[in-house]
């Protein structure tokens, strides 16, 4: 029997698919503020790590666009 258990959030499949969850609840925030993303935004919502999609959520409603001030195009 294991003497430890790895708690789920220290697990890297549960992160990745965390990640992946928040990244695509942001691209559809931002598609709904913004309009269509463009291919460089999809693609650094996709690549982000957790820390920095919260970042970007904690200020998706201050957000005056989708330029390098903000999503770092």
């Amino acid at each position: 029997m294991l003497n430890h258990l790895t708690p789920l959030e220290e697990i890297r499949a549960y992160q990745s698919i965390f990640a992946k969850g928040k990244a695509d609840d942001l691209q559809r925030l931002l598609t709904r503020r913004f309009g269509p993303l463009p291919d460089w935004a999809r693609a650094r919502l996709a690549s982000a790590e957790i820390p920095q999609l919260d970042v970007w959520l904690d200020g998706l409603l201050d957000a005056p666009s989708l330029g390098p001030d903000w999503l770092g195009g």
